[in-house]
């Protein structure tokens, strides 16, 4: 049938209700510099109401960065969205982050983000954070989704740097400042990254897949998403699950990385994490730390204990500025 946009905005609706009787339409939304709060309005989406300011008091006492949105050129022709969060200190050029979202096939839009916290807590320090939507990201349709299968990491990495290089030509970004974070699909992508290219001073790498051959038997999804993803079984493509496996070349990694792993974890296990570590400490050439969190699940940055969130974003923090530097010294 016909689809047509009835709640708009420069926004997200992460939920909604419609009640039958009256067509009328709750929902929660959030923008780049609000938590979401409730709204409602009639099922055309005219007469919105918003109920709630729930995060008004904290917002007031902090300065939240700014975000844009940038258009980038593809190496592989055409362009791709970037979100691009500015240092608050105004430094030009500032030590960049390069975020990486997971998925493969998520992505990054005008939200607030109530998992990545050291976004913020790093724009407040003198830092920019690019969170690009390469190919393979959702929201831009079926073919662009699906864009990067069986070619994770050879294709979109392309991207992410031709993007970070712009930021750089541009006068954003110091080149001689980078680091890279990333969480499941982004722990994959940082992991590849750091195996292919000594441009980072510092990782951070969350709940990462290192080897497609052991996720393939160990996560939850594993036994289906991995086929899927790589157009054929392990069995009849194992040369394309071993020359997609960062594990496969750690002995390359020049940058200092941090690797973060909930115990709980079913969707990438932490033995994902525990063979990066493994391997990089095997190999002998950088820094590398291992942070185990009891009862974290994948999405622990999330929903997990506040106390487990708190010492993420502090770990990330501390690491990229210990390595890539500290803007404000």
């Amino acid at each position: 049938g016909t689809v047509r946009a009835v709640v708009t905005g420069a926004r997200q609706v992460t939920s909604f209700s419609v009640h039958a009787a009256t067509g009328r339409i709750a929902f929660s939304a959030a923008d780049l510099d609000t938590p979401a709060d409730v709204y409602a309005c009639a099922g055309d989406g005219s007469a919105e109401e918003r109920f709630t300011r729930v995060n008004a008091q904290l917002l007031a006492g902090i300065a939240l960065p700014r975000v844009e949105r940038r258009v980038f050129h593809s190496p592989h022709g055409g362009t791709i969205d970037g979100w691009l969060f500015l240092p608050t200190t105004g430094a030009k050029p500032a030590p960049l982050l390069l975020d990486i979202h997971g998925g493969p096939h998520s992505f990054m839009g005008n939200a607030f983000s109530p998992t990545y916290f050291y976004r913020y807590t790093l724009a407040s320090r003198g830092w920019a954070i690019l969170a690009l939507n390469p190919t393979g990201s959702g929201s831009y349709g079926k073919q662009f989704a699906h864009g990067i299968r069986t070619r994770w990491g050879e294709y979109d990495m392309l991207e992410q740097m031709a993007a970070v290089d712009a930021l750089i030509a541009d006068g954003i970004a110091d080149g001689e400042r980078l680091a890279i974070a990333g969480a499941s699909y982004g722990g994959f992508m940082s992991s590849w990254i750091i195996t292919h290219t000594d441009r980072f001073q510092a990782a951070a790498i969350d709940a990462p897949v290192s080897n497609l051959e052991s996720f393939h038997g160990t996560s939850d999804v594993g036994i289906w998403f991995t086929p899927f993803e790589m157009r054929d079984g392990l069995i009849a493509n194992r040369e394309t699950y071993r020359r997609l496996s960062p594990i496969h070349y750690v002995e390359r990694v020049t940058t200092p990385t941090l690797i973060l792993h909930g115990e709980a974890d079913d969707r990438c296990p932490i033995s994902q994490g525990e063979e990066l570590f493994a391997g990089l400490v095997a190999a002998g050439r950088v820094p590398v730390e291992f942070v185990r969190y009891p009862g974290g699940s994948h999405g622990f940055i999330l929903n997990g204990r506040p106390s487990h969130r708190v010492d993420f974003t502090r770990r990330v923090t501390d690491w990229v500025e210990r390595y890539a530097g500290d803007p404000r010294r």
